[in-house]
């Protein structure tokens, strides 16, 4: 997807480590409820300094993340410091997974967001994120239960050999919202071990950068709205903080592949508020979740378009391409996919 957070336009995470180690969790790998950070389990003796102390002694100087940059510079073909270049050098990076855990955090506005901890026996962890909705966190959390187990003593930089063996053993095939998030979750934690024993971003072992900046767009701005006029005045204030680029969704509930008509024309009556309050200057995105039969969304679309739209995104399931591109010839912006599909090809 090509969205960010509205955090992420600053530079700022929207949810620090900090954060992260100062809230009471709801879930942490069993299930049951812990805290994050340096408080001690119960019964247990808290050791000295904490886990952020602990977490220093592993990374700082010459210690832990040094040895193992140079043990990953040689897994991956080049040479240990000192010692001449082969082609045949053997590999020895035995780096082992030891522990996964994740920690579902309120970050006090809407839904929780589900934090997962890959740990190894070379004091390197890493952390992803992974995806949950307003009712799915036990679910999400329970497929990360049942994947971490094949992961403990393995190498955290076989992520391919993991995402192939989770899609095709795993999941044997099949895709849903809750397996992709857990395996989501576990890769990203993978590449920020593997980026943090190279010494190097995860976009240069990707292939490196191709920009400097990118533009993001606000999303979740218009979370809890009701009337054109409430659309009108939220979107004035967030251009007003910056943004130059608006997603929303001007449907009302419950979700339908027919809709009546009244339903059609509140859409159109949000999409032009919007569109006269902050001006022909700000991109204006819509994204339709999925919810409408192919001729009810030409209809609707169409009358959409007048308002000078960025994209239109799902307008029905990505599971019917034609019908996606007829969608696409007769309204005559460009449709945007991608966040249900879950498969491989």
């Amino acid at each position: 997807h090509a969205g960010a957070s509205r955090g992420s336009a600053t530079g700022k995470p929207t949810v620090s480590r900090g954060a992260v180690a100062g809230r009471r969790c709801l879930f942490a790998g069993s299930g049951r409820r812990r805290a994050v950070g340096p408080r001690a389990a119960p019964g247990r003796a808290a050791r000295p300094g904490g886990a952020g102390a602990a977490a220093a002694r592993a990374l700082s100087g010459a210690s832990a993340h040094t040895r193992i940059a140079s043990r990953a510079h040689h897994a991956l073909g080049g040479s240990p410091p000192g010692t001449a270049s082969s082609s045949n050098a053997p590999r020895d990076f035995s780096m082992k997974i030891t522990r996964i855990r994740h920690f579902a955090v309120h970050p006090g506005w809407r839904k929780n967001l589900i934090f997962v901890k890959v740990e190894t026996d070379e004091g390197l962890h890493g952390w992803g994120e992974a995806y949950s909705q307003y009712d799915r966190d036990r679910a999400v959390c329970a497929q990360l239960d049942s994947l971490s187990p094949y992961l403990i003593g393995r190498n955290p930089f076989d992520i391919r050999h993991f995402t192939k063996f989770a899609f095709d053993d795993y999941a044997q095939r099949r895709g849903s919202v809750e397996v992709f998030c857990a395996i989501s979750g576990i890769e990203q934690a993978l590449w920020d071990i593997v980026g943090k024993a190279c010494n190097q971003p995860v976009y240069n072992l990707l292939g490196g950068r191709v920009r400097d900046r990118i533009r993001v767009y606000a999303n979740g701005w218009s979370y809890g709205m009701d009337q054109p006029a409430d659309y009108a005045r939220a979107a004035e204030k967030i251009v007003a903080e910056g943004w130059t680029a608006l997603k929303f969704d001007p449907l009302p509930k419950p979700w339908r592949n027919w809709i009546p008509r009244e339903h059609e024309d509140r859409a159109v009556a949000v999409t032009r508020a919007i569109r006269e309050a902050v001006g022909p200057k700000v991109d204006l995105l819509i994204d339709q979740h999925r919810r409408l039969a192919p001729m009810h969304a030409i209809r609707l679309d169409k009358r959409l378009a007048e308002y000078g739209l960025y994209w239109m995104e799902e307008s029905c399931q990505a599971e019917y391409p034609d019908e996606l591109a007829e969608i696409r010839r007769h309204i005559g912006i460009p449709v945007c996919i991608g966040e249900a599909t879950y498969t491989k090809a």
